[in-house]
């Protein structure tokens, strides 16, 4: 019987030993000990937004006097039409990887570097062509940030329909930090110039409320370190273990004594 006892309690060693591995996995962009991350610079962060390749943008024209909008239908030219209603038609349209995008009418242009209000005039210079006194308005319909709200490898997809979308307001946006998360560690990736940046906030003092002029980009990542739950996950693998080697223990203890 000691033997079985030893073979048991070796069994769960090494289930412990190897387990360890297993554990918080869920884990994702983990950073050495002494990486260096990027500093935030708060005056410069709610910057205008400038359109890029690949965004998608919805065109509304109406007239300067409201009383009328110009649909714009993929028919091209021949298909503009007046419609005296007071409501909006949205036409959505893709920045190609050259910047360029056609739009009914205009034609092909290069709107990239260009911030909403400044491609707002300029599709308005151009359509003072074919519509008297033409008043556009655009706005960008993808973009977007990924939110990891500290369970682990749990994420949601956010909307960035203000463009002034603050740290504080994509995490607002998201549900808040997860009971696992670390308010401390709570880190942005961001693509500059190719490079990815990654700056580190802490959220877990009053100081942390200054990040409310930290301006969330498209396509950043926002990453909230998951706190390590060691003895949680380690008894949820070793516990079938246990009950296993405990119901074999007993058939052996039964059948040594018939």
């Amino acid at each position: 019987m000691k033997s079985v006892t030893k073979l048991i309690l070796l069994v769960i060693s090494c289930t412990v030993i190897f387990s360890s591995c297993l554990i918080n996995q869920d884990f994702m962009f983990k950073t050495p000990e002494d990486f260096t991350y990027q500093a935030p610079i708060l005056d410069s962060s709610f910057e205008d937004y400038k359109i890029s390749p690949n965004t998608g943008i919805s065109v509304t024209i109406l007239s300067r006097s409201g009383s009328a909008f110009v649909e714009a239908t993929t028919g091209g030219a021949d298909n503009f039409r007046l419609n005296n209603q007071n409501n909006q038609n949205n036409n959505s349209f893709i920045i190609d990887n050259n910047g360029m995008v056609d739009l009914p009418l205009i034609g092909k242009h290069n709107l990239t570097g260009l911030t909403i209000f400044e491609a707002q005039d300029y599709i308005e210079k151009e359509l003072v062509k074919y519509i008297v006194d033409p008043f556009c308005i655009v706005r960008v319909t993808n973009r977007y940030c990924i939110y990891f709200n500290g369970s682990g490898s749990q994420a949601n997809i956010i909307g960035l329909t203000q463009f002034n979308t603050s740290l504080i307001d994509a995490i607002a946006m998201g549900g808040g930090i997860s009971e696992r998360g670390n308010s401390s560690k709570v880190k942005v990736i961001r693509k500059i110039n190719g490079q990815q940046n990654v700056f580190l906030f802490d959220l877990s003092t009053i100081n942390g409320a200054k990040y409310t002029n930290f301006a969330i980009q498209t396509e950043d990542i926002i990453y909230v370190e998951p706190m390590p739950r060691y003895s949680t996950e380690l008894l949820s693998i070793v516990t079938p273990v246990i009950s296993l080697l405990s119901s074999t223990l007993l058939f052996i203890t039964i059948f040594s004594r018939i």
